[in-house]
């Protein structure tokens, strides 16, 4: 397959030190096992930015299997099954996180069906690179959900298509198209990403759009009502990125404008959010890194869920919403599957009800 059909698999490129155990392969059909655990010591659940009791804790574990078969004439079959699970209480707990088979060509692109990494993080994920305190701020997870229903993060029910194409000694152009249904208030809704790449630099920009008609719902809250908001949910961003995380200089930039995606989760309306990540890779296999984060409203602060549900998210009394972080922080990789990290965040915004946060811990990659 070529390398720039490869590139734009954003599964494999952002599985930083990990590599899937290969556990069958005839020569025509490979299997394959993925995923990792993590055992994180924190005062940090799940909302960035709202302090908790110091705990033991996950931080979001998972196990996948890969399947890959040559059809022969230059066509692949890929799938992936992956599901999340919680490693340290009873109860059942798995989660879809991933779920999708696709077809490529060499010439041809891929041709995927599922539930499956979005276009629109094709680009955005450059900067969600830290283990704890990463990509929050460009509308990804929308609504306090893996992004799934908006076709923003881990898009559910999607159409994508891929294709990458060679410019000699100018690079590489890679095209990235999606469509998802209608589901509930939400209508049918296109997306895409263009990313450019020559050397060790990208640029790239992604959409993802669609009209809301009805009572938008969110865990059961309704968080926009066509009739009172914006009757659309749309997001725009573009980034930047030099370099590849943990070797030498990386450095990566994200600027999104969006119409609804923090519905529910902190305000209506539209935002603004912008990602900046500076990092360095040294030869001890050691990576430190800082990054600044900022969201902000351009509208009223409205929300679905009561304080008691939501810990922490207040604006102050303003009515708009301004949130912004600086975190930094050291990933040791000890192999090429296990990594201790260390990491900080201080709250610099005017929103948001809590301390500056820390998070320590091992992960193990499956």
């Amino acid at each position: 397959m070529k390398k720039s059909i490869l590139f734009l698999s954003v599964a494999a490129a952002m599985a930083m030190p990990a590599q899937a155990v290969e556990l069958y392969n005839d020569g025509v059909n490979q299997i394959t096992l993925g995923g990792h655990l993590t055992a994180q010591l924190s005062n940090v659940d799940w909302y960035q930015g709202v302090d908790v009791d110091t705990q033991l804790r996950p931080n979001s574990p998972r196990i996948n299997f890969g399947f890959n078969r040559d059809l022969g004439n230059g066509y692949a079959l890929d799938a992936k099954i992956e599901t999340g699970y919680n490693m340290m209480t009873s109860g059942n707990s798995f989660s879809t996180r991933l779920g999708y088979m696709g077809v490529s060509h060499e010439d041809y692109g891929r041709l995927s069906f599922g539930k499956e990494w979005s276009t629109y993080y094709d680009a955005a994920w450059w900067t969600d690179m830290p283990v704890v305190f990463s990509s929050d701020q460009l509308g990804i997870y929308t609504g306090d959900t893996d992004g799934g229903d908006s076709g923003m993060g881990r898009a559910d029910k999607a159409i994508q298509y891929r294709k990458g194409f060679s410019l000699g000694d100018f690079g590489n152009l890679n095209l990235g198209l999606q469509w998802q249904g209608e589901n509930g208030a939400l209508d049918q809704r296109i997306g895409g990403s263009l990313i450019y790449q020559i050397g060790e630099f990208k640029l790239g920009t992604s959409y993802v759009g669609g009209d809301i008609n009805g009572e938008y719902k969110i865990y059961g809250n309704t968080v926009v009502d066509s009739t009172k908001h914006d009757a659309e949910l749309t997001s725009w961003q573009v980034s930047a990125a030099y370099g590849q995380w943990g070797k030498d200089l990386y450095l990566a930039a994200s600027y999104q404008q969006g119409t609804n995606t923090e519905a529910g989760m902190r305000f209506t309306g539209d935002s603004i959010g912008m990602e900046f990540l500076a990092a360095y890779g040294f030869e001890t296999n050691t990576t430190a890194f800082v990054s600044y984060r900022q969201l902000e409203s351009d509208g009223k602060v409205e929300m679905a869920y009561t304080d008691d549900q939501r810990p922490g998210f207040a604006d102050n009394g303003d009515g708009e919403w301004n949130e912004s972080f600086v975190s930094f922080g050291v990933h040791q990789n000890l192999t090429s599957n296990t990594l201790l990290f260390a990491e900080y965040n201080i709250s610099t915004g005017d929103d948001r009800d809590g301390d500056n946060q820390y998070a320590v811990g091992f992960r193990f990659f499956l």
